[in-house]
């Protein structure tokens, strides 16, 4: 039986983010079902820990410039798309270019300026599908939404009875949650993120909680394994997930945008505190629906697509036009605004980034 090849790329696979752990199960999920299957996900960015983690699961975790040659892929799945760009000029081999889009709004995240010649575009809810059609004129038909699933190992029936312990999870924790364990008398509050130790999340992980405070993803995690789960981030949040609102925190990834609601450390206690019992009642409801809602075959779903999608044509990427290192370099130093500098290196993602 022939190889089947495939590829991921991404810009960061050097800490535990929202992109690279979607990636990953997306990985893990294909070499359990597909048999004959070899994955590769390709990155300029690579920390010894999640290399490690990657070959355990039987994914090849490699450098840009180490990617094998000789290797014609039969699907790359290419988020982040100047890494596929820095890719292509490098004479990259394929059958079919899936690009994948997880947000609607961050520079680096935007489908590649080529989408209308790649068959199929992947998102992750509603709200990014929306943004990518209004804005990059990126065409409804090829978009398929496929959020942030549940694996199989995130499928449990937790014991939550009393409010003891709170994990708070995050790579951006605002400040009112870290007030947080002043209001919580009696009341254990972990935080954990890339400011207090990455740690990768996993069932046992969430198992010791009774409330998750997150968004994006640990959601999904938290319904799954019928933990209440509050939403509440830098965008604010809608506070906890329930039977009302699930569908329409959905539809914005669980991200807070949806309300964009932000309180006080105070008030976000008492929201808690009032809240638990009613989310414990609702907790195996929410798991009906949320398994529902983001099953893993999904993916299922996607792959059939793929198979009797065309293949992608050549892809010409012409010589890039960038002022030189040295000059952007020398220009950053006299752009006195952290988030000025930062949007000037993003127009150069590509020069610099990819070096």
């Amino acid at each position: 039986m022939t190889k089947t090849y495939i590829l991921f790329t991404a810009y960061y696979c050097n800490y535990f983010s929202g992109s690279q752990v979607y990636i990953f199960e997306m990985a893990e999920y294909l070499l359990s079902k597909y048999d004959n299957i070899c994955i590769y996900i390709a990155s300029p960015n690579v920390s010894d820990q999640i290399a490690l983690s990657a070959k355990q699961k039987g994914i090849e975790l490699c450098l840009l410039n180490d990617l094998p040659h000789n290797i014609i892929w039969d699907v790359i799945f290419a988020l982040h798309a100047p890494i596929l760009i820095y890719l292509l000029r490098k004479s990259l081999k394929y059958k079919k270019i899936i690009n994948v889009v997880l947000s609607p709004f961050a520079e680096l995240e935007k489908p590649a300026p080529f989408h209308e010649q790649l068959p199929v575009v992947v998102v992750n809810s509603e709200e990014t599908k929306r943004k990518i059609v209004g804005v990059e004129n990126v065409s409804p038909s090829k978009i398929f939404i496929l959020p942030n699933f549940i694996p199989n190992n995130f499928i449990r029936s937790s014991s939550v009875s009393k409010l003891e312990n709170i994990a708070v999870i995050s790579n951006h924790i605002p400040n009112e949650l870290t007030l947080l364990p002043q209001y919580l008398d009696n009341i254990v509050v972990d935080f954990i993120g890339s400011e207090y130790g990455q740690k990768e999340i996993t069932p046992d992980l969430l198992s010791q909680y009774d409330l998750i405070i997150s968004i994006g993803k640990t959601v999904q995690y938290a319904l799954g394994m019928c933990i209440p789960v509050f939403e509440y981030d830098k965008f604010g949040g809608c506070g906890y997930i329930n039977l009302e609102n699930l569908d329409k925190e959905a539809e914005k990834n669980f991200s807070g945008r949806t309300t964009c609601k932000k309180l006080s450390a105070k008030e976000i206690a008492e929201e808690i505190k009032n809240g638990f019992d009613k989310a414990v009642s609702q907790r195996l409801a929410l798991q009906k629906v949320a398994l529902r809602y983001f099953s893993a075959n999904n993916i299922d779903r996607l792959m059939r697509i793929i198979e009797k999608a065309p293949v992608t044509p050549e892809i010409k990427i012409p010589v890039p036009r960038f002022l030189p290192d040295w000059l952007i370099r020398i220009v950053c130093c006299f752009i006195p605004s952290p988030k000025w500098r930062q949007n000037f290196r993003h127009k150069y993602r590509n020069r610099i980034l990819l070096k």
